[in-house]
């Protein structure tokens, strides 16, 4: 079942589910039962229950778990992106001593000038 989701659209995708078991209109079993499809072909998945809800209505304790959510999510994004930025600076600082110990005191614009490209400035697609 799992060739049925590219693996890059299942590590790069998280799915959060909020839903109060006071809901007459959905029963508590689909939730679940969605849940385990999600984890059973490989997603990162969670199911988030409602302590104070109202069944199908929108409320205070909805909105707090969706907003709970949505930082857990964001928090793990701009996390990554802070340590991709910070791999990306490291190896703009070793180009710039590398070009330093070359041409001393000259422009780090001289990457240009190499008869090579720099390996950390070679980048897989």
């Amino acid at each position: 079942a799992k060739h049925l989701l590219a693996a890059r659209a299942r590590e790069a995708t998280r799915f959060y589910a909020v839903y109060d078991r006071a809901d007459t209109e959905v029963p508590a079993a689909f939730p679940e039962a969605f849940l385990q499809l999600l984890r059973s072909i490989g997603c990162d998945a969670s199911l988030h229950w409602l302590e104070e809800g109202n069944g199908h209505e929108f409320f205070d304790d909805a909105a707090s778990k969706v907003a709970t959510c949505i930082a857990e999510c964001l928090h793990s994004e701009l996390q990554r992106c802070m340590e991709d930025n910070a791999l990306r600076k490291g190896a703009k600082d070793r180009q710039e001593t590398f070009l330093q110990a070359l041409a001393p005191g000259q422009s780090p614009s001289l990457t240009s000038d190499l008869p090579f490209q720099p390996m950390w400035n070679v980048r897989e697609h």
